[in-house]
C-alpha cells in the first residue's frame, strides 16, 4: 500500500468516527433523558393525576397488588402479595408497602408508571385505566385492579373518621373464609353513641353514692327516692356499716358476713 492510499484511509477513519459515536451517544443520551424526565416529580404532575385513587382485587397475581392507593401527594400505600418470600396461613397473603409514585403518558395511549417502595429500587409498570379497572404490565405479565370508587370501601380506613364501612355485599352463600366472595361496601355516617345506661340495679351505699351492681358510679337521679340501706344513722352507736347491700352494721375489725 503506498503511503498516500495508507494517509486517505486514515482520514476516512477519523472523519467517520466522530459521526458513528455521535449515533451511539444520541441513543445513551435519549434513553438517559426518558429516564430522567420519567424521574422527576414535575413532569409527571398532569399524567399522574389521571390515576390518583384507589384499587382493589381479591385474586392478587403472584408478586402483585392486592390493594393499592395512588395519591396526590406522590405518595402510595399498597399490600402486595409476597411472591413466595413469606409464610401465609391465610390466603390472600399480602403484606404492607408504601413509598413514592409517578407516572407519564406514554405516545401510543397508556400511561408509563414508577412505582419506588421505600429502600428499594423503582419497578416501571405499562398502564391502561379504563372501565373502572387499571391494567399493570411489567415484565410481560398484566394484573388487573378493580378501582374502587368514591364512597366505597373495603375496610374502615376507606371511610372519613365520622364514617365506617357497612356491611359488604356478598354472593348467596359463602364458603367459611372464602375472600373472594365479598365485594365493596359503601361508608356509612357511624352510628350515633349508645344512649346512657339504665339505672338498673342502682343503689345507693353508706356514703350515699349512687352505684351499679358491678360498684360502679350511677348519676344521682338513678338513685333518686332512695334511702341508704346502711348508713351510719342506721347502725347502732360504736358499729358501722359493712355490707351496704345486705345491710349488716359490726364493730371495727369484727368479722362482716357477705
Amino acid at each position: 500500500m503506498s503511503r498516500s492510499t495508507l494517509l486517505t484511509s486514515l482520514l476516512a477513519l477519523f472523519v467517520a468516527a466522530p459521526f458513528a459515536a455521535g449515533c451511539a451517544a444520541d441513543t445513551d443520551a435519549e434513553d438517559a433523558s426518558e429516564e430522567q424526565v420519567a424521574e422527576t416529580q414535575d413532569e409527571l404532575t398532569a399524567a399522574a393525576a389521571q390515576l390518583v385513587g384507589s384499587y382493589w382485587t381479591h385474586a392478587p397475581a403472584f408478586g402483585g397488588f392486592g390493594r393499592l392507593a395512588l395519591k396526590a401527594n406522590g405518595r402510595y400505600t399498597a399490600q402486595v402479595d409476597p411472591a413466595g418470600t413469606a409464610f401465609c396461613i391465610t390466603s390472600p397473603c399480602l403484606l404492607p408497602e408504601s413509598g413514592t409514585w409517578n407516572a407519564t403518558r406514554k405516545a401510543g395511549g397508556g400511561y408509563r408508571v414508577r412505582i419506588r417502595a421505600n429502600g428499594a429500587p423503582s419497578r416501571w409498570y405499562d398502564a391502561v385505566k379504563s372501565g373502572g379497572f387499571l391494567e399493570l404490565t411489567r415484565a410481560g405479565k398484566t394484573e388487573t385492579l378493580n378501582v374502587l370508587g368514591a364512597g366505597a370501601c373495603l375496610d374502615d380506613a376507606d371511610c372519613k373518621a365520622n364514617e365506617a364501612c357497612g356491611p359488604k355485599v356478598c354472593l348467596m352463600w359463602c364458603a367459611v373464609g372464602d375472600p373472594f366472595c365479598c365485594g365493596p361496601s359503601t361508608c356509612q355516617p357511624k352510628a350515633p353513641p349508645p344512649p346512657p345506661p339504665a339505672c338498673w340495679g342502682a343503689w345507693l351505699d353508706q356514703f350515699g353514692n349512687c352505684r351499679t351492681p358491678a360498684d360502679g358510679v350511677y348519676p344521682d337521679s338513678c338513685c333518686a327516692g332512695q334511702t341508704t340501706p346502711c348508713g351510719d344513722a342506721a347502725c347502732g352507736v360504736g358499729t358501722t356499716c359493712c355490707n351496704p347491700l345486705a345491710g349488716i352494721c359490726t364493730k371495727p375489725g369484727d368479722f362482716c358476713a357477705m
